[in-house]
């Protein structure tokens, strides 16, 4: 499950099971759920801090993603107008779909992307390898932009992302083949 928790509550946003995927360890559950808990009761090896936040899955997260998801959680101590132009907080519900990604359709081979903010309060997540950009804006947790272009073939996408992250699995694969 990936939970938030601030000041003893949580809030979840996705519920997490084990699962048998060839490119994750994990699978997103259809349903969402709501509970309570102390944010100390969170362990570190299944939850990061973000913000005022604590983000759970409430099982270990796999070894290769801890440093992803340190990169997303260094995002929550921005403040607003962290950019002097009036950028937003990152919202922490954008924070939870960049580990949903993360979780659901990396793997230890996977390249690590680049993880910026983004001034409307999102996260963006890069990847430029051997004339291949794949570019995932997260505006909000319902609202995901994708960009991919592909210099050796002349390929360029751009498509909005809904729920179902799969259409993301054959660009993934294409940047962790572009050597």
């Amino acid at each position: 499950m990936i939970a938030t928790a601030r000041e003893g509550s949580t809030s979840s946003e996705a519920l997490w099971e084990s699962g048998d995927r060839s490119r994750s360890q994990w699978r997103r559950s259809p349903q969402a759920v709501e509970q309570s808990a102390d944010i100390a009761s969170f362990r570190q090896e299944d939850a990061f801090r973000f913000g005022e936040h604590v983000l759970s899955c409430g099982q270990p997260f796999p070894p290769w993603s801890r440093h992803l998801l340190e990169k997303i959680s260094e995002l929550g101590d921005l403040d607003e107008d962290w950019d002097s132009y009036g950028a937003r907080p990152i919202d922490p519900r954008c924070a939870m779909t960049a580990a949903e990604i993360i979780l659901n359709l990396m793997d230890s081979e996977t390249p690590a992307p680049a993880i910026v903010p983004t001034s409307g309060g999102g996260i963006q997540m890069e990847w430029h390898r051997a004339g291949a950009d794949l570019e995932i804006e997260i505006q909000s947790p319902t609202k995901v932009e994708v960009f991919f272009e592909d210099e050796r073939t002349g390929e360029e996408r751009e498509f909005p992302l809904s729920v179902n992250f799969l259409p993301l699995l054959p660009l993934l694969h294409r940047v962790t083949q572009a050597d």
